[in-house]
């Protein structure tokens, strides 16, 4: 056990004294207790009401703590009812009270008088002598008087020696001086001459006055009066004492808490209330008492009070605490879950060491939550002292597993860590109960059987007190019972925690084993041996479970040479598997040894032993040839065995089936046996054997199982229709195991007849459509299997069975012959209902059977004019069409393709695009369009929907028609239906892409261009595009299609398009200025577009032609943002810039000055700002825009003073125009940027006269 030496373990029952432990939120009302005190004057009486160990004492704790802080103006006592329940309580208050005041505790009176003697004694003289003693005290008294006096004269005489000491050695001059030397004389010859002189006087004056004084003392006489021994004389003593010190303390509230109230006897409880009621009208008193009104109302009742008012009336006790206590505050009861929480951390808090060395934290939350703490829990005080009981019980538990008086684990494994917390709770909430289990261990289970009603026997005699008989019962008579209402409780923890259950609570209780359950004694061993002869397997197990050692007794018994020993080693075999590792060699040795020496006859006891106890055995047995020798034996035993027990053989099969794959061959013979004896014995089914079969084995089942079982696994589903989930799991493992040896006909002959009942229908859908190898199943069957299967199938009622039905005929090789061809037309028409005969429709159009199929060709071929719903049926079934089928459709869609008014071709149109797909009809389908669409589009050219429809079918067909079929269609949509409706022309040509002729096209191009209308140019530039790489490129082409592209961009609905066409289409484009502008009248058009044709442009034009194409380009509208963009998109402008001829745009200098400050990075674009300064400045009449200019470089100094070369040329050019221009304004502007340059000096070089004066007068 562990050391305890200032450990934890416990829990200490205290109240609290701060609100760092508070967990049950106390200070809240402790606020309301601490305003009742403060708000309201005294005398008043506080009641805390609350259950017996609620924390009533906490609370008053945390309010009275805070006063105590506060002496001068409270005075807090503390009676405890309990502890002076022999004194009277007015006599206990006023002497704590008087010692609060006081400071001091009160002594008896015998001391009190002894103390004031020896204070007296202590003054009086020595009557034995008669001298007067003279006292140290007075002689030191008196010197202490005279001492500063004294003080301040040997001081000043001090300091007068040495001035004369110091004078003297000087005028001596001696020559012995040193600084020790002198101090030493002066110390020497002060204490010789001035000391004695000094201090012989002051002695003398102090001696004298002490005479004086000791002649003036007088003696005095004292007289000491004590207060009557008799107890109303004391407390009449003590109430006079308090009452004159409070006269003094004006401000002192006295608060006096009287505890333990309700643990009183009634008749001290109604004592105490009746002095409590004497100290009503006691000056600035406060009562606070906690109590439990139940306690203190059952105590007033039993001692009715009289004598209220002026007359006897009875007083019900709740009006007596009413007048007794001006304020009540009651503590609620705890919720339970607060309960737990608070059980939880008080004991990581105040039992660590318990938790750490015994009982882990987790093990102890479920303690609390689950047992300990109980729905009747409701005080703090109640969970510490369920706590510490079942900590008491714990630790004696640990310590009694650990010295071997208690089985190693029984007692502080977590269920039995349950029973001791509830035998804990039992112990302290329930003792009477607790005691009751040492006489009836069963007393739990009896009194919840007698509160559930389930027992009606008249009761126990122990139980008897917590239950009443109603009544009994005429008809049964049988007793009925009630639990009394105060054992609710018990019985509430009984029912929540019978759950927790042990063999026997007996070493939960006693907390150690007796010695029976320790060591087996002689009795055990001839009731072992009893049950070996008789068989009594039940009991053998029993004991063995009780005292392992049994397994000796029986291994003697095996050891007899009885003659019938079949029931010993039937008994042995069958308990082998609960019997020691340690004695399992020896025990299936003799097993083994003994069943091999019976013959075939006296085997038959094998029959009902445990079969896996029989293998276990020869797994033990030492010897190979005996271990098999007694498996052989076993196995043999069933197939010849006279009476069947099924189940009893099913389980021996399927044990050694378990053991199939370390069975050596004679072995597997033998299971072979029983395999097939199973499968040919009709009294065991296919279902019996269910568990036995393991198709996955694919080895152990062929050869144990194989077809036959599969046979007889599909005849029972047939006979007995059993479609459960476990068969039909097993038919498909079966199925999945023989289908990788056996033929397809092999496996599908036990489905024939299977494929009558319509309930196995989607099994044989499954068990069909899987793969042999890498062939479909269904392949490889033979024709004659797959029709009869296919027959069988189409006679269920489809409607109900469609997709399964058709699953199953989905490529199954089943033949159509004169014979089952009405049965197969018959049912093949019900492809109108459903998509899933799709797959058997093409079927029979790949094996030509339409012509056996009459009915249902006749509908395939006509209903496709009816809707789309048979689009993609007729898709995959047309190709398979026979001649006279493709005939009468060609026909109908020649008469339903010609104009009809008002007429929907999208079905039309629907059926020649699948015909086309099909690629098998390309002539039919020219004729149609030349004989029948192009004539009519002649006639009804007018007609848009037509054209639509028309157009439509080229677009299908572009690629089956000849070129004399498009030439000829593409001269009758430029003639009359371009004359009547442009649109619908170029629309139709658009549909064509790709496949117009070259030749053709050039009339195409230029009917678009010269005569196509504004609002057709989008479709008529989609024309052109779709066909560019067969589009004229002549130069006179290319200006007439420029022209048509630039005339167009104001109405087009894509102007960004179609400058992305001019771009890419014209390296340089001409008249770029125009462009923009003509642009910039379609509102869709985007800057974006516009900059990127400016950046491709201005790439490809010539250096000379930059100055004026930019120029020109600014002049547009938005031309600056534009040609921004577009050098911005460029990159590299430098060539450009370098380009640039100012000079040659004398007009647009500033915002060229401005481009050029874009670029100031670069050297050409500072070259481009000087160059436009200097243009600017050489004409006379252009002082505005040079002025611009000149603010233009001045903003954008940063960038260019650090440039000496930039600076120079700047000078140079404005020095210049400094001299000749005759405009004061720009001479100004000269200057300011010549002191933002800061470029003073070196401008002032060379300027005379006027230009000079000029700079001084505006520079300072």
């Amino acid at each position: 056990m562990p050391n305890s030496d200032s450990k934890k373990y416990f829990v200490k029952d205290e109240a609290l004294h701060g609100i760092d432990n508070d967990q049950f939120h106390y200070a809240d009302i402790s606020k309301v207790l601490k305003e009742i005190i403060d708000t309201n004057a005294p005398p008043f009486n506080i009641a805390i009401i609350g259950k017996w160990g609620l924390g009533k004492s906490s609370l008053i704790n945390l309010v009275t703590d805070k006063y105590k802080k506060s002496p001068e103006k409270y005075c807090i006592q503390e009676i405890n009812a309990w502890k002076y329940e022999k004194e009277s309580l007015r006599k206990v208050f006023l002497k704590q009270l008087w010692q609060g005041l006081n400071k001091r505790k009160f002594h008896s009176f015998e001391v009190i008088r002894q103390e004031i003697l020896d204070i007296i004694m202590e003054e009086l003289v020595d009557d034995s002598t008669g001298s007067k003693k003279i006292k140290w005290q007075s002689i030191i008294s008196s010197f202490a008087k005279s001492f500063p006096v004294l003080a301040i004269i040997a001081a000043f005489t001090f300091g007068a020696f040495i001035c004369y000491k110091y004078v003297q050695f000087h005028i001596v001059d001696s020559p012995t001086f040193t600084s020790c030397y002198f101090w030493a004389q002066v110390f020497l010859g002060y204490c010789k001459n001035i000391g004695t002189v000094l201090f012989i006087p002051v002695i003398v004056a102090v001696l004298t006055n002490l005479t004086i004084e000791y002649r003036q003392k007088k003696a005095q006489k004292f007289e000491l009066n004590f207060p009557f021994e008799t107890t109303d004389d004391y407390e009449i003593f003590l109430e006079t004492k308090i009452e004159e010190y409070l006269e003094k303390q004006k401000d002192l509230k006295i608060i006096t808490v009287i505890d333990d109230l309700d643990r009183l006897s009634i008749d001290k409880i109604v004592e105490a209330l009746d002095a409590l009621k004497a100290f009503v009208g006691f000056s600035r008193c406060i009562f606070i008492v906690p109590f439990d009104d139940e306690i203190i109302k059952q105590a007033l009742d039993k001692r009715r009070v009289k004598e209220f008012n002026d007359h006897d009336e009875i007083v019900e006790s709740e009006l007596i605490l009413d007048k007794l206590f001006q304020f009540k505050i009651y503590l609620p009861p705890l919720l339970d879950f607060d309960i737990q929480d608070y059980a939880l951390s008080l004991a990581k808090q105040e039992i660590p060491d318990f938790l750490k060395e015994y009982c882990n934290e987790k093990l102890m939350e479920k303690v609390i939550r689950r047992v300990l703490i109980h729905p009747s829990v409701s005080t703090p005080r109640q969970v510490k002292k369920l706590l510490n009981a079942f900590v008491n019980n714990y630790m004696i538990a640990t310590a009694r597993e650990q010295s071997g008086k208690v089985e190693k684990g029984l007692l502080t494994s977590e269920n039995g860590t349950m029973q001791i917390a509830k035998i804990s709770v039992l112990q302290a909430d329930f003792n009477n109960f607790y005691d009751l289990l040492f006489k009836d261990m069963n007393a739990p289970k009896t009194f919840l059987a007698y509160h559930a009603g389930e027992e009606t026997k008249e009761i126990p005699q122990t139980l008897r007190p917590y239950f009443t008989q109603n009544t009994i019962d005429n008809e049964s008579g049988q007793f009925l019972f009630k639990l009394r209402s105060e054992y609710e409780p018990l019985a509430n923890f009984l029912i929540k925690t019978n759950k927790y259950q042990v063999g026997s609570i007996a070493p939960y209780l006693y907390l150690a084993q007796d010695e029976i359950s320790i060591k087996t004694g002689d009795e055990l061993q001839r009731r072992v041996t009893q049950a070996l002869v008789s068989g009594n397997t039940q009991t053998v197990k029993n004991l063995l479970k009780e005292n392992p050692g049994v397994v000796e007794v029986i291994l003697r018994n095996l050891m007899n040479d009885k003659e019938d020993m079949t029931n010993t080693v039937s008994v042995a075999i069958s308990i082998f598997d609960i019997v020691s590792s340690e004695f399992k060699v020896q025990l299936a040795q003799r097993i083994i040894d003994r069943t091999i020496e019976f013959n075939r006859s006296e085997q038959y006891f094998l029959y009902s032993v445990p079969p896996d106890n029989m293998f276990s055995i020869a797994d033990t047995g030492e010897n190979r040839n005996f271990n098999e020798k007694f498996i052989a034996d076993y196995l043999s035993v069933f197939p010849v065995h006279e009476s069947l027990n099924k189940n009893q053989f099913i389980l021996a099969l399927r044990t050694a089936l378990s053991h199939y794959a370390e069975f050596p061959l004679d072995l597997r013979f033998k299971l072979r046996e029983m395999t097939d004896f199973s499968i040919n014995e009709s009294t065991i089914t296919a279902s019996d054997l269910l568990k036995c079969i393991k198709p996955n084995e694919v080895e152990e089942f062929n050869y144990l199982w194989g077809i036959p079982w599969y046979k007889k696994l599909c005849e029972f589903i047939d006979a007995e229709s059993n479609f459960s989930s476990e068969i039909i799991s097993c038919l498909n493992e079966t199925f999945e195991t023989l289908i990788k040896t056996e033929s397809a006909d092999t496996l599908v002959l036990p489905l024939i007849p299977l494929s009558t009942d319509v309930n196995a229908l989607s099994v044989i859908a499954k068990l069909l459509d899987k793969k042999q190898g890498d062939e479909s199943f269904k392949a490889m069957l033979s024709a004659e299997n797959a029709t009869q299967i296919a027959e069988n199938v189409i006679a269920h009622d489809f409607s109900k069975n469609d997709s399964t039905i058709c699953a199953i005929l989905k490529n199954l090789p089943f033949l159509i012959s004169e014979e089952n061809c009405d049965i197969f037309d018959a049912f093949l028409i019900h492809f109108q209902d459903t998509n899933n005969l799709d797959d058997v429709i093409v079927y029979c159009g790949k094996q030509k059977f339409y012509d056996k199929l009459p009915e249902t060709a006749d509908i395939l071929h006509s209903i496709i004019f009816e809707d789309e719903k048979y689009d993609d049926l007729l898709r995959r079934v047309i190709i398979y069409f026979t001649d006279s089928m493709i005939t009468d459709i060609f026909d109908k869609l020649n008469q339903r393709c010609k104009y009809q008014s008002n007429h929907n071709y999208d079905r039309e149109l629907s059926i020649i695009r699948i015909i086309d797909n099909s690629k098998n009809f390309a002539k039919e389908l020219e004729q149609l369009f030349n004989e029948t669409l192009r004539r009519q589009l002649s006639s009804y050219y007018n007609q848009p929907d037509y054209v639509e429809f028309v157009s439509e079918v080229a677009s299908t067909l572009k690629d089956v028609l000849s070129q004399d079929t498009l030439n000829a269609y593409i001269t009758l949509l430029l003639g009359n239906v371009f004359s009547y409706n442009q649109t619908g022309a170029l629309v139709a040509l658009k549909k064509i892409h790709g496949v117009i002729p070259s030749n053709a096209f050039k009339n195409v191009y230029n009917k678009i261009v010269n005569e196509c209308s504004p609002s057709a140019f989008d479709d008529a530039l989609e024309v052109i595009i779709n066909n560019n790489n067969i589009r004229p490129m002549g130069q006179d082409d290319l200006d007439v299609y420029f022209e048509w592209l630039k005339e167009n961009l104001p109405t087009t609905t894509n102007p960004d398009r179609v400058l992305k066409i001019l771009a890419t289409s014209f390296s340089v484009i001409p008249e770029i200025d125009q462009v923009v502008n003509e642009a910039q009248k379609n509102k869709a058009v985007s800057i974006e577009a516009l900059s990127d044709l400016v950046a491709h442009s201005l790439k490809s034009i010539n250096d000379q032609d930059i100055t004026q194409t930019i120029s020109a380009l600014y002049k547009a509208e938005n031309g600056y943002s534009i040609v921004q963009s577009a050098l911005h998109k460029i990159g590299n402008v430098s060539h450009i810039l370098s380009a640039i001829s100012p000079e040659n745009c004398k007009d647009m200098l500033p915002t060229l000055s401005i481009l050029a400050a874009n670029y100031l990075s670069i050297s050409e674009g500072k070259k481009l700002l000087l160059k436009c300064l200097e243009a600017c400045i050489s004409e006379m009449n252009l002082t505005g825009p040079s002025i611009e200019i000149l603010q233009t470089i001045i903003d954008h100094k940063p960038q260019l003073t650090n440039d000496s070369v930039f600076k120079s040329e700047l000078i140079k050019i404005t020095k210049t125009a400094f001299n000749t221009t005759d405009s004061d304004v720009l001479k100004e502007k000269i200057l300011l940027l010549v002191i933002a340059f800061n470029v003073k000096s070196e401008f002032k070089k060379g300027l005379e006269g006027e230009s000079l004066e000029f700079l001084k007068k505006y520079t300072p």
